[in-house]
């Protein structure tokens, strides 16, 4: 038989990145460049690196921990890959393939795997001038990128006005450069406009990748502040300050940055210790005080919080943050999505993104709903008057998302609809949609700060005294279970009492074997299914007398109980009352339609 002869070059069409063929390329240099990367990657990013390598200007809205980075240094392996391997159609690269990023999260110039990184004010300095006009660096620059890009307009309009570097440094590189900025947030209209005009970026000229920015790992929660910011005392976020806690509060102000870390370091023991518990990040915290902070905070289980100024903490990239915590609102929906973000980047893990809103806000936002909603009837009635502003300094999006927080509508279905989430269960409340973490909305139970656990340290089970006879529970006992949300709820504090207990035991079995390992002998879904019988300590002896740990933990555990049925009653009282008041005005609004029904009829007898 005779085989079929190769292909001849000449014959073939011009090799391109997006094609099939170009696409292939990518897989097999990266499968065998970096074989950690387990399935391979995604077609999204195919798509984004064919298109980086094919020169077209690209801007990546894609959510945090997805691996938005990997746009910068993927393109100058593949591009080495060749140096050394060359193909055939392939027009070989530059003989240092070598990348320019610019980035918030750095303040001096940086050089990592073929990539320069720089900070924006490193841009007007004389040594990168210097550099951006030599030919041999002109000549191996294959690609600049903006990391974080949705800041680049509002910094570069307030307090980093060297942002505006930024929009003129495409115009001093070379041509065959490409352009590629990646944001993790990206409001659709006004916001989107701002950014590409302000990279020069025409419309057809230019790929725009968006990708669904939900982190379903990552729960969504609102809660009106109790305390102003401008005191010392924050006793809002006090559950913050605990072991098994790892937060990183956002601040406004260095100078709120410092007031807060001096009230998280009064919740523990007086000592140098506390200055580990809670640790500041901000810009005049010095590099070696930031290195030890990271360390820490990764390392030692008793470095629960950092607080960091909102600009400075861009720069956290921990995998094991559990909580991002806003305390006042952010000046934007981008950055507020930005930094709840920065919680939970172990997608594995479950996190809570909190934001704590000043009343006076709240406030303002409430009146001008009722004066547009005045407007709005007067317009009916052929009035013309006009409703008063007085959240009108409030960016767009993040007036959209309180309006719905105090409508009671679903806070994440809200920031989809702002962001331009094209996911098809984007707009669907957390129920409809299935969220594993419902937003503090849909489950206001959400809407309560953790509750404090029993002291650790408990008096032997054969003193006369026992721990609660003093303070018996003022729970009243319900006769069914609790609801499914509820005891749903419930399993993530004890998850929460579980971690915290394991914590304080020293023995080979709690060294060698994980928190969960404490409820040896039940489940806690036995303890949550018998939420409603144990109001009682002989109610808990008697349910989970399997218990291995009971006599050691039974009276810490009962406590815990309690302190999370109150606000659970509560909350089941306050459903109760509400449903029995809307079917008291049901009632009289038919008694009412009832008798006007009556009296139409005595009109029409009369008649």
């Amino acid at each position: 038989m005779s085989s079929v002869p190769p292909a001849n070059p000449d014959e073939l069409p011009p090799f391109s990145w997006t094609s099939i063929e170009g696409r292939a390329v990518i897989r097999e240099v990266v499968e065998q460049q970096i074989p950690q990367w387990g399935n391979g990657p995604r077609d999204v990013q195919l798509d984004c690196w064919a298109g980086i390598l094919a020169r077209t200007p690209t801007v990546l809205i894609a959510s945090t921990g997805w691996g938005k980075t990997s746009v910068f240094f993927v393109p100058i392996i593949i591009l080495r890959h060749l140096l050394e391997h060359p193909r055939p159609r392939i027009a070989p690269p530059p003989p240092l393939p070598v990348a320019l990023l610019v980035t918030p999260l750095i303040e001096s110039e940086m050089h990592i795997w073929s990539i320069v990184l720089l900070s924006a004010e490193r841009l007007a300095s004389k040594d990168v001038d210097r550099v951006i006009r030599s030919e041999h660096f002109r000549q191996n620059l294959v690609l600049v990128g903006i990391d974080e890009a949705h800041v680049l307009v509002p910094w570069g309009k307030t307090f980093r006005t060297a942002y505006q570097q930024i929009s003129s440094l495409r115009k001093r590189l070379p041509a065959h450069t490409a352009v590629v900025a990646v944001t993790a947030t990206l409001a659709r209209g006004r916001e989107e406009r701002a950014l590409f005009k302000e990279l020069g970026l025409k419309e057809g000229r230019f790929r725009c990748i968006r990708l669904p920015s939900e982190r379903p790992n990552v729960r969504m929660v609102f809660k009106e502040l109790t305390h102003t910011l401008g005191s010392y005392q924050f006793p809002d976020i006090a559950w913050v300050f605990r072991p098994g806690v790892k937060a990183i509060l956002y601040c406004k102000t260095i100078d709120l940055c410092f007031r807060v870390a001096l009230y998280g370091w009064n919740q523990y023991e007086a000592g140098s210790r506390r200055l580990d518990n809670v640790r500041l990040w901000t810009s005049i915290t010095s590099s070696g005080y930031n290195t030890r902070t990271l360390d820490l905070f990764q390392n030692d289980p008793n470095t629960s919080a950092i607080v960091a100024t909102i600009a400075f903490g861009m720069g956290m990239n921990l995998r094991n943050i559990t909580d991002s915590v806003n305390l006042g609102l952010p000046d934007s929906l981008s950055a507020l999505h930005q930094q709840n973000g920065r919680a939970g980047r172990d997608l594995s893990s479950v996190a809570q993104g909190w934001t704590y809103i000043e009343p006076t806000v709240l406030s303002a936002v409430s009146e001008d709903m009722e004066d547009e909603e005045a407007s709005a009837q007067a317009k009916r009635k052929g009035n013309t008057t006009k409703g008063k502003k007085r959240a009108e300094d409030l960016d767009a999006g993040l007036r959209a998302v309180l309006e719905a927080y105090l409508h009671g509508f679903c806070l994440v279905a809200a920031t989809n609809a702002v962001l331009g989430d094209d996911n098809p269960k984007g707009s669907l409340s957390c129920e409809g949609a299935g969220r594993p973490l419902p937003c503090s909305n849909c489950q206001p139970m959400w809407n309560n700060p953790m509750p404090t656990l029993p002291p650790t340290t408990t008096p032997p089970l054969s003193s006369s005294v026992s721990l609660f006879s003093a303070t018996p529970s003022t729970t009243k006992p319900t006769h069914k279970p609790y609801p499914k949300y509820i005891q749903d709820n419930a399993l993530l504090w004890l998850d929460e009492f579980a971690m915290d207990r394991w914590s304080t035991r020293d023995d080979l079995i709690a060294r060698l074997l994980p928190h969960p390992a404490i409820w040896s002998g039940i489940s806690p879904q036995l303890i949550t299914e018998s939420l409603h019988l144990l109001h009682s300590r002989a109610a808990l002896d008697e349910h989970l007398k399997g218990w291995q740990y009971l006599s050691t933990d039974g009276d810490v555990l009962f406590s815990f109980i309690q302190n999370i049925l109150t606000p659970y009653d509560h909350y089941l009282q306050q459903v109760k009352e509400r449903r029995v008041r809307r079917a008291a005005e049901t009632r009289a609004k038919n008694q009412k339609g009832s008798y006007l029904c009556l009296l139409s009829r005595k009109a029409v007898l009369n008649n």
